[in-house]
Formats: C-alpha cells, structure tokens, sequence
C-alpha cells in the first residue's frame, strides 16, 4: 500500500493490488463472517486501520469520551447542638473536568506551557476564557486559511507569537486518519485540567412539638453557600474531536457554561 501510495495501512484494496483479505481484522471491526473477507467494500471501517506498523497503536481520548475529576474529596456532617438546632452540611473539593486538545500542533510553547497558562481568566470585555488573549487571537488566525490568498490565511493574516495550528501544516501531511481520526502531524492527546470545583452545602434545622404528635421541623438550606459557582471549560464540538473544535471562530473561546450559584431556601416539614 506504500509503494502504491495507498497510504500506511493493512487495508484490502482487492485482486492484483498487492494486498490480502483480513478476515480477522474484518470481523473484530465490523461483525462481518470470513466469507465477506474477499470484498474491498466491507473494508471501510473508520476505526480498523488507521494504524499500521509504521506506528504504535495508542488509545486516543476522543469529544471528551474521558472527561471527568482527576481527585476529589468530599465530607458530610451532623451536628446537634444543645439548644436544640441541629447544624448539617457537606462538602466537595474535586480537580477540574478534563478538555483534550486533540491532534493540534503547538506553536511557540509547549504541554508544560500550556498546563500554566491553561486557567479561567476575566477577558477586557468582561466575558471569562481559559487562556491567554495573544493565544486566542493567533489561534483564530491559525484556522483562518485560505487557498487565494498570498499568505495562505484569511483577512486577519498569518499568525505570530504563541498559538495552536492545525495538525496538517507546511512540512507535514496527515495520509491516514479516517472520519477525525488522528496522525502524526499533531500533538496527539493532550488534555488539560479545568478550573478547580469548590462547593459547600450548609443547613440549620429545629424542631417544635406542635399538638398530640404533630411536630413541625423548620430548616433553612444554602446550597453552595460561598458562592463558588463552577464554570465549565470549552469543550469540543459533536462533529469535531477536541478542544479546539470551532477555532477560527473567537467566540468559541469563550467560556458560558457554569452551575449555579449560592442558593438560600426554606423547608418546612410536618410530621405524626
């Protein structure tokens, strides 16, 4: 498949061609019986043959499929007081939910750069981003290209300084990923760590005999009482593998997504 510019991959092209049948490959990545081997049709899988022997076969982290808290701690507490009020509560503390930039080149910095500048910062426009303006701006530049141009990038012109590039550039072609899949032109996986989550759940109840055996319990809850709201990194787009889905758009950039805020309600509960 080398020699006819195939590209590097096992895959059955069909009689004359060099190649053979893999009905064990065929029937691991499609459920299809080994009489079905002898068809190049069937060989279509976008998952069977991205890789060959001209590169190690690694477990990729695709739109977030791994996404998740690293560590977290969490408590729980009651505590009754004398006076008869009984305080509760719990608490989290978790690392930050996982964005992958996936198949990206890095340009002017590296993975060890990218994990310190990587962090929810207020933007002159008031709006919240996880990294820096000169990142973003150049980025956008990056995957803003264009065929007639001279410079071969969109009207905001080439890119300078600290940014992401497309994993297929000047000095390397991508020849075998299928349908998003990755090459070896990009950095590969390369997740990073969002904004760490705080969160504290308080509440202070009493209970007051009423009639016969009616009681009447009177609480007062503040949900995430310090008011800690959690804001979610950019994540990637459906179509589109990794953090960088939508990067010749700035807005794609910005963060939009959190829980909510402090919550402050009252319960009151009846019991005979």
């Amino acid at each position: 498949n080398l020699a006819a510019g195939r590209g590097a991959t096992f895959r059955y092209f069909g009689p004359s061609t060099g190649t053979s049948p893999l009905p064990i490959s065929l029937a691991y990545f499609s459920g299809l019986p080994a009489g079905a081997a002898a068809d190049p049709s069937n060989y279509s899988s976008p998952q069977g043959f991205l890789y060959s022997l001209r590169r190690p076969f690694k477990s990729w982290v695709v739109n977030g499929a791994r996404a998740g808290a690293g560590h977290s701690f969490k408590a729980n507490w009651v505590w009754d007081l004398p006076v008869g009020f009984n305080f509760s509560g719990s608490a989290v503390v978790q690392s930050g939910i996982r964005a992958d930039f996936l198949n990206v080149r890095l340009v002017g910095f590296n993975a060890a750069d990218l994990k310190k500048m990587y962090k929810l910062r207020t933007g002159e426009n008031g709006r919240l981003y996880m990294l820096p303006q000169d990142v973003i701006d150049n980025t956008v530049k990056a995957f803003s290209v264009s065929a007639t141009s001279v410079t071969g990038y969109g009207p905001l012109g080439p890119p300078t300084g600290r940014y992401f590039a497309p994993a297929n550039g000047p000095d390397c072609i991508e020849t075998t990923p299928l349908n998003g899949g990755i090459g070896d032109c990009g950095a590969g996986s390369l997740e990073m760590t969002g904004p760490r989550q705080v969160r504290f759940n308080l509440g202070i109840s009493k209970q007051f005999r009423l009639t016969g055996k009616f009681r009447l319990e009177a609480r007062v809850e503040m949900l995430n009482a310090f008011n800690t709201p959690y804001f979610y990194a950019v994540r990637s787009g459906v179509s589109v593998p990794g953090y960088l889905a939508d990067a010749s758009n700035p807005d794609a950039f910005e963060v939009t997504a959190a829980d909510s805020g402090r919550i402050v309600q009252l319960v009151g509960r009846i019991t005979f």
